[in-house]
């Protein structure tokens, strides 16, 4: 909710900084003023004159000096409009003493100009005094309810007509200034609490990124610390099942070690993701960087990946150049980039399915690393929902596959870190490709390639 008394000090305060950034409109009085004078100075006696436009000069300048203190004194806004309201009131009542010193003295031609003089000013005031409603008003009642009580004064029918159009032009300009105050009233409301609504947005932005720097550290404290325990079980659980210290007894028993094993090295893996991912997130995570050609480690991922893909009855292709492909990386993370991919599209490729591993140079002189299935694809909403770690795209209920829902996470930030660029296209039933894109390493990429196959057996 909006603190109602603040929303309205920030609005007068941005109503008496816009009248002080105006402020200079109001030395134009100065020049109108001279220009009236000897305009109507036949009119009038050189002292009166004078008398007036000294007059107007000194509201001017002690308009300007009044404001500059309270301003560099640090008073409150609402003072500084009520000072802005009293010597824009001061000013027209200024000029409505103009055409009461012609009075008796002045022809039709100097009561017309004083009243083209009075309605131009008043006219242009407007802009610059209608953020502040009482200074505005004050202005114009000031200058024209003279100027019309000295033409209704004069008597004959021209100069009564001028005068109840004086009175009509102060209530249109009036009914201008109150409409184009509420208006000025309403947006300065509206950007007073779009103020307040991006203060308490930065401020839930700011929480919600400690927050999540908190989790991430709290999850890679706890996979730091899984890990140990862990590491003992599947070593214990090794030396079981392989009987290095002797017989276990009963066959049961041998069985029950692997099975430990296995479901330990899965539970590790999971953990190394946490701890990965959670590095990633909190920045932590270093890489050492070399040349490594990236040739060598597909083609070393995808023989790894063949028992796993053969397994599974789903084709598992490989097409490289056969020169070598110089890339500036890490080569533990490079390579967990190439596991992750090509062990997700075998994980979601059905059987008779195949899995297509491709290296190609692309019209940036990148090397472009593409990982293709023909499984289940998905929609473009689900592409982006595979990018939010830990969510899982199948049911894990229903669906054999499994995983934790952070190899994708993991690739794209790992190809960012490596100053690459990755994208994932895909199409429900038409299959996925994840592509990697890397920059060449400058002079050891080799220029002339032929392609070969390699196809894992099924």
């Amino acid at each position: 909710m909006i603190n109602r008394p603040v929303s309205r000090v920030l609005i007068e305060d941005r109503q008496a900084a816009e009248l002080c950034r105006r402020r200079v409109t109001s030395l134009t009085n100065i020049v109108i003023a001279i220009v009236s004078y000897v305009a109507v100075v036949s009119a009038l006696t050189f002292s009166t004159g004078a008398s007036w436009v000294l007059a107007v000069v000194a509201i001017v300048m002690m308009r300007w000096i009044s404001i500059t203190v309270l301003v560099r004194r640090g008073v409150s806004s609402k003072l500084q409009l009520q000072a802005h309201a009293v010597g824009a009131t001061a000013s027209g009542l200024a000029w409505g003493a103009l055409p009461a010193l012609l009075w008796g003295s002045g022809g039709f031609v100097e009561f017309a100009f004083a009243g083209f003089v009075i309605a131009g000013t008043t006219a242009g005031g407007l802009s610059s005094l209608s953020w502040y409603r009482p200074a505005y008003l004050g202005y114009l009642l000031g200058a024209t309810i003279p100027l019309a009580a000295v033409y209704l004064l004069q008597g004959s029918v021209l100069f009564v007509a001028m005068g109840g159009l004086v009175l009509f032009y102060a209530a249109v300009l009036t009914a201008t200034s109150v409409s184009f105050g509420q208006q000025l009233q309403e947006t300065l409301q509206l950007q007073s609490t779009l103020e307040d609504e991006r203060e308490e947005l930065s401020s839930a932005r700011a929480d919600l990124r400690l927050a999540a720097r908190h989790k991430w550290q709290t999850l890679a404290y706890l996979s730091h610390h899984l890990r140990t325990p862990m590491n003992a079980v599947i070593g214990f659980s090794d030396l079981m099942a392989s009987e290095s210290l002797g017989k276990l007894g009963h066959p049961k028993y041998r069985d029950y070690a692997e099975g430990i094993q296995f479901s330990g090295v899965e539970a590790l893996r999971a953990i190394n993701a946490i701890l990965d991912v959670a590095e990633i997130e909190t920045g932590t995570m270093t890489l050492s960087f070399s040349d490594e050609d990236l040739c060598a480690l597909v083609a070393e991922c995808v023989a790894e990946q063949s028992s796993n893909a053969a397994s599974r009855k789903v084709a598992l292709r490989c097409t490289l150049p056969d020169a070598p492909v110089f890339v500036r990386g890490d080569p533990k993370r490079l390579r967990q980039i190439l596991d992750g991919l090509i062990s997700n599209a075998i994980r979601f490729t059905p059987k008779t399915g195949s899995v297509t591993v491709n290296v190609s140079a692309d019209d940036k002189g990148w090397w472009a690393l593409r990982v293709s299935d023909t499984g289940i694809g998905m929609s473009e909403e689900k592409i982006k929902e595979a990018f939010i770690p830990f969510v899982r795209l199948d049911n894990p209920l229903t669906q054999e596959f499994n995983g934790i829902g952070v190899s994708l996470t993991i690739a794209r930030r790992l190809t960012t870190l490596h100053g690459g660029e990755f994208r994932l296209d895909s199409d429900i039933g038409r299959g996925t490709t994840a592509v990697v894109r890397l920059p060449a390493r400058v002079g050891r990429s080799a220029s002339k390639r032929r392609e070969i196959e390699m196809v894992s057996p099924t």
